[in-house]
């Protein structure tokens, strides 16, 4: 009896510790994962081009060169901006155009570092340009780059098509070796529409310094945006307006009450000068050939000097309005010929910014060059030391035409001489000619375009008019 209850007693202990051994073993079942989610931070890089900074949202968008497209990315005081001294500099000091490096965080969208490219460079204030839709093909002075379909043209902070620029433009580029990557336009053009000025048809009329072209009816004038002296001349009867054209906009030129007799007998002549730093003096006076000059008609003496280049001593017949002339230096020594009294060999006006003749201007100041290596880039290769102003000849293809479709009922002109209304054709003309297009109610708008000499019919669509 006793030892059954010893067996009991034993059992129970048994399983008590059996129990205790049991509840201090570790559990090895998994944990609960968490629900929360995580967003992954990777760090991502590309080369491309400021397009815009916004300082209130703290954004800055690019053009991204991997895509060819618009990049926003935020930013923060955490950013780091490098300029092309490798110096810190801030979010808001980022110049529309510049070449740059990003690294972001592309999980956040969010800018770590921005570096302007130091190989990159930049030219200002150039108005010797010209630009060949058909090949992608961009040149500055004497000097062709290329440019893709995501190259960035930025008038007045917004984005156009290259084909918008018009050849008074003063432009800014930026660009990576021999590529064009941005185009900033730093004076635009408007429009000069004459009214009122029927008795001189048939006679010449000047803007300023930059144009002097024939009078014809219905004319259409496209100048880069400022204060013009537009003067009217038909024999011995001349007429004089101050005018303010304004970017992308159209001035009427009221000639109405303006008629006096007599004729001008002064010119405002313009200077090319090459290389820049030149020292130019006229008639014996230091003269700032950055800007005209009013002379007197009749002869003058030029000498241009600078050190390393043969001197060039000519002179100088002021028988036009607006007379261009352009002197190349030249470091060797090399024949040196003066202006003469020949009709051929008198000063003539052309608008500035035109790219073909001997009359072209170079940029208006020295071109900022960032990589000393790309000096050459701005630089005209003169032939010899001469003082020219030669206008080039239109050239005509009598056998084939030039079409402008769209945009329907509006006006087209052609280097400013009326057209038609489109759907309309006329005789081709071969080089860079600018169209315009105007229509009562709406933004006149002008493109570039190069027509080429290859015997065949032109045809051209342009976009509807913006409604003002």
């Amino acid at each position: 009896m006793k030892l059954k209850r010893y067996l009991g007693y034993i059992l129970i202990i048994s399983a008590l510790l059996l129990m205790s051994s049991a509840c201090n073993q570790k559990t090895n079942a998994p944990r609960p994962e968490s629900t929360g989610k995580v967003t992954e931070s990777v760090a991502d890089s590309f080369q491309g081009v400021v397009k815009a900074v916004d300082t209130g949202m703290k954004e800055i968008t690019f053009v991204n060169f991997n895509y060819g497209s618009d990049m926003v990315l935020r930013y923060s005081d955490a950013s780091s901006v490098y300029n092309k001294g490798g110096s810190l500099t801030t979010p808001e000091s980022l110049e529309a155009g510049l070449v740059v490096q990003v690294q972001y965080d592309s999980g956040a969208m969010k800018v770590n570092e921005i570096r302007a490219n130091k190989d990159s460079w930049e030219y200002d204030n150039i108005v010797k340009w010209s630009v060949d839709t058909e090949k992608y093909m961009f040149s500055i002075s004497d000097k062709n780059y290329m440019y893709s379909d995501s190259v960035l043209v930025l008038n007045d902070g917004k984005t156009q098509d290259i084909m918008c620029l018009n050849r008074v433009d003063k432009l800014k580029v930026f660009g990576i070796d021999n590529k064009i990557c941005a185009i900033i336009v730093k004076e635009g053009h408007g429009y000069i529409r004459p009214s009122n000025y029927g008795n001189f048809v048939g006679g010449t009329v000047s803007v300023s310094y930059i144009m002097n072209q024939p009078v014809v009816e219905n004319m259409l004038l496209v100048v880069r945006e400022g204060i013009y002296e537009v003067t009217m001349n038909n024999g011995d009867l001349s007429g004089k307006r101050t005018v303010q054209v304004l970017r992308d906009e159209e001035t009427d030129l009221d000639m109405s009450g303006v008629v006096a007799a007599g004729a001008a007998d002064e010119g405002r002549v313009e200077f090319d000068i090459w290389p820049p730093g030149t020292d130019v003096y006229v008639n014996g006076q230091l003269i700032d050939y950055n800007e005209p000059l009013t002379l007197k008609y009749g002869r003058h003496s030029v000498t241009a000097a600078l050190t390393g280049y043969t001197t060039y001593k000519g002179t100088l017949t002021v028988s036009s309005p607006n007379p261009t002339v352009k002197i190349d230096l030249q470091q060797e020594v090399a024949e040196i010929k003066e202006e003469d009294d020949d009709e051929d060999k008198k000063p003539t006006s052309k608008p500035s910014g035109e790219n073909t003749g001997t009359t072209d201007k170079p940029a208006e100041s020295t071109p900022a060059v960032s990589n000393t290596d790309n000096t050459s880039l701005a630089t005209a290769s003169p032939d010899n030391n001469k003082a020219t102003g030669d206008e080039s000849e239109i050239q005509y293809d009598k056998k084939h035409t030039m079409s402008v479709n769209a945009p329907e009922g509006a006006e087209v002109y052609l280097n400013g001489v009326y057209k038609g209304i489109a759907p309309c054709s006329f005789p081709k003309q071969i080089g860079t000619q600018t169209i315009s297009l105007s229509k009562e109610g709406c933004t006149t708008r002008s493109y570039t375009v190069v027509i080429n000499d290859d015997e065949q019919d032109v045809t051209w669509t342009f976009p509807e008019l913006v409604s003002n």
